[in-house]
Parts: structure tokens; sequence; C-alpha cells
């Protein structure tokens, strides 16, 4: 159930109100359609794209997702989730079945779409191709009126030192306490996240036997769904941030 405190409706996750997320920042709440968890979506680590999809139509929280097909929540591990509009599909029951599950490595480094959201990228993919290679056209022909070719002084050799220390590093934002997981063994998984508190959570890493490597792969749906039977959504939750900054880390 939702959290209220003096008849202020707040997220389950975070425990604060609309008004204000953990970025401090106002976000409408998505409310579970079925057991009524509320939440910020950016607790759940949704992108704002999805998070407008998600308001958009009657939204699941991870614990209750059924497939959008036969409207089933049985199959767990068949249930396919679609990165862009986070609905579920059995994949049974998809009007292109495919002939089996993802599994293993495969189903943790996966990316998929549904066909509806495919087909909109797809068409909003060719208006954005048409509407640049025309700038470029227009930019091309502009240049070629304005200008004559350049003479060896205006085209100096570039300093390619120079050039490297103007070029903005990438910048980790986890520097510090998250190391490098990329060689850790699944009993470093595990004594990793026992270091963080979840010291009964942790022993789910070992049972689905993710190392380093594999933890490295995983997207937020392979920790919310894929390890449900073993860790409740709010922990999770937060087991899944330790993740996102470890795979920063090892970058």
């Amino acid at each position: 159930m939702p959290v209220a405190i003096h008849g202020i409706t707040k997220c389950d996750f975070c425990q604060r109100p609309p008004d204000m997320n953990c970025g401090n920042q106002e976000e409408e709440l998505l409310c579970c359609k079925d057991c009524n968890t509320k939440a910020h979506p950016s607790c759940m680590n949704y992108t704002p794209e999805l998070a407008l999809r998600a308001h958009q139509s009657p939204w699941q929280c991870p614990t209750c997702k059924v497939c959008s097909i036969c409207k089933d929540s049985g199959n767990v591990p068949a249930m396919l989730i679609c990165d862009s509009c986070d609905k579920g599909f059995h994949v049974q029951c998809l009007y292109s079945p495919l002939e089996k599950s993802p599994s293993g490595e495969l189903a943790i480094a996966g990316h998929w779409v549904c066909s509806m959201c495919s087909k909109q990228d797809i068409k909003e993919n060719d208006n954005s191709k048409l509407v640049s290679s025309s700038e470029e056209l227009m930019t091309i022909k502009k240049e070629a009126c304005t200008y004559g070719p350049p003479t060896p002084s205006e085209s100096p050799e570039p300093n390619l030192t120079e050039m490297q220390q103007d070029f903005p590093r990438k910048r980790n934002l986890y520097d510090g306490p998250y190391p490098d997981v990329t060689d850790y063994t699944i009993e470093d998984v595990v004594k990793f996240f026992k270091s963080k508190g979840f010291t009964k959570e942790a022993s789910a890493f070992s049972e689905q036997e993710i190392d380093g490597k594999s933890l490295l792969l995983m997207k937020r749906d392979d920790v919310l769904v894929g390890l449900r039977d073993y860790i409740c959504l709010g922990p999770a939750l937060k087991i899944f941030k330790h993740v996102e900054r470890l795979q920063w880390a090892s970058e």
C-alpha cells in the first residue's frame, strides 16, 4: 500500500512526496493499477521517455507485471520486458514467437523492444535522418558559395597534443568506494553485497551464479524481475543502484 503521512501520499521506495524526489525535483508518481504501489519514475531508474510512456497507460510495478497479451503473470522466466514501454510479454504469446527464451549471459545483456515501440522508433529515426540530411545539404551549399579553397596558412596542421588536452575526459561518477569487478568470482560478488548491508539478499547472486562479468551486463529488469524470487522489490531497487555504480567504476 502507498505510504501516507498526515494525508500526504509518498513514494513507497524513497518515502518522499511527488514534489520532492531523490534529486529534490518535482516528479509525478506512478501508481500500480493492481497493488496501488506508488513510485517516482526516477526511483525505478526510468528514462524520461520511459516515464512519459508509463504515465500514458495503466502501470504495473515489477511484482505485479503480467503479459500484455494473455494478461497472465505466470511463467515469469519466459517473460520479456520491453525496454521502451516497460510492458511484459510472454515469449510464447508474441505474434512472431521466439524459438526459445534467451538464457545465461545473453539474457542479462539482452535489449528487447516490442513490435509497437520498434515501429515507432523506426518512423522517428527515418524522420530525423530526413531533417538531418536536408540541414547538411543546406550548410554545404552555403559554405560552397561563401568560401574559396583554403590557403596553407589558413589550414595549419592541428596540434594533436592540444586537441587531446582539450577533449573532455569521461568522468567516472563513482570513483572511490566502488571497485572494478571485472575479474570478481561469484564469492567476491556475494561478499561485496554483504559488505553493503544485503546479508540475506546477497545469496541470490550465488544461487544464480553471477560473477563479476555477468554483473557488469545486468540491467534493471534482471535485478527487479529476474531475482524477484530471492529479493523483494525494495532491496532490489537499492541493489540495482549499486550494480549501476559498479558498472560505471569498471568502465
